[in-house]
């Protein structure tokens, strides 16, 4: 059985055309001040985390294990910050041997367990939202980046999104087997959550939305076929002003 997920999954790891690369090695700008106070999130289960792949179908590995604080700026968004520590050993797909596959030959769980993202700057982009700078440890190896980010802010609730495919190979998250030659470089990491506010009006916020449950979208003709499911409903996001 697991011969043939890793026949299936050689096929490649791709990202989705539409997501933008993040740019490795991007030198963040200075922080912006705060000005006003800042509201301080607990991201724990708010959070969700998925990796887009493809293995002739495509699949989406999700982390559900996620923590981490969001302090957000209300009227400087630029001087908002965010840390993220990703369990990586909680990968679950729909089809479970994709997130084996992913955690023993790539990931490498059992010495990296955790994967973590801490803001350093945000500046706001021309086309609108956000450009956020930081740092990104994964697989051991500690890089930085830049990638944009939409912040969807209403009375009760901040939404955040980010969407950026990356290269796995920059931070070693290579198969040590034949699997590796024929694997695709890039993968589509996806971070999205609703937040819920504090206010007289809202005092516990707005419920979050459900996340999204892993998908796998036949494409092409597959090394072989995998049970099919359908996508959750991610919703949108409005840019930051």
């Amino acid at each position: 059985m697991r011969r043939l997920a890793i026949a299936a999954i050689v096929v490649g790891l791709s990202a989705c055309a539409s997501a933008p690369q993040a740019e490795l090695g991007a030198k963040a700008p200075d922080a912006v001040r705060v000005e006003g106070e800042l509201e301080r999130f607990d991201i724990a289960n708010r959070l969700e985390v998925q990796i887009d792949v493809r293995a002739g179908a495509a699949y989406t590995i999700t982390f559900p294990r996620v923590s981490g604080s969001f302090s957000f700026a209300p009227e400087t968004p630029e001087a908002s910050a965010i840390e993220i520590v990703i369990d990586t050993t909680s990968a679950q797909a729909s089809w479970d041997v994709v997130a084996d596959v992913a955690k023993a030959e790539f990931l490498h769980t059992a010495e990296f367990p955790e994967a973590r993202f801490a803001s350093r700057a945000l500046r706001k982009r021309p086309e609108g939202g956000l450009m956020l700078y930081g740092d990104l440890a994964l697989h051991g190896k500690t890089l930085g980046l830049s990638v944009p980010l939409t912040l969807s802010i209403t009375r009760c609730n901040v939404g955040v999104g980010t969407e950026f495919a990356i290269d796995r190979r920059a931070f070693g998250a290579v198969s040590a087997g034949s699997v590796d030659a024929v694997v695709s470089d890039n993968v589509v990491v996806r971070i999205q959550g609703t937040l819920p506010r504090k206010g007289p009006k809202c005092p516990q916020g707005e419920a979050p939305p459900k996340p999204v449950k892993p998908v796998e979208t036949p494409v092409g003709t597959a090394a072989g076929k995998a049970p099919e499911s359908a996508a959750g409903d991610a919703g949108s996001a409005v840019p930051a002003p």
